[in-house]
């Protein structure tokens, strides 16, 4: 559990090394998804070479098993289109609930 952010955690080790995490708050990246029963994951990496091996899956599997116990019915992520590994992963596993578009300007032509 991180106070400071309000989050919590779910690591997985290969011996004393994290090689992954989610992290999971009550803050999402949409109103839709400000209710009780339901969190977010708001951060997650597995590295590189430990990817295609089931690790992360189980480590979502966990993560499911363990918020269910807790009363969480829902879990919801957020991934921008730009990351093509993110995306395949989490479609494989999250039915989309919202799109979003958001437009970014260069900076440089405001100065």
């Amino acid at each position: 559990m991180c106070n400071r952010r309000k989050s919590r955690f779910f690591v997985v080790r290969d011996k004393s090394n994290i090689i992954g995490y989610f992290e999971v708050m009550k803050d999402g990246e949409t109103f839709i998804s400000e209710e009780p029963d339901v969190l977010n994951i708001c951060g997650a990496y597995l590295k590189e070479d430990y990817r295609g091996k089931n690790i992360y899956q189980s480590l979502l599997a966990f993560v499911l098993e363990t918020l269910k116990k807790d009363g969480i019915k829902r879990l919801g992520v957020d991934c921008e289109t730009i990351n093509p590994t993110a995306l395949r992963f989490w479609n494989k596993y999250f039915d989309p609930y919202t799109y979003s578009f958001v437009r970014r300007l260069d900076e440089r032509i405001l100065e």
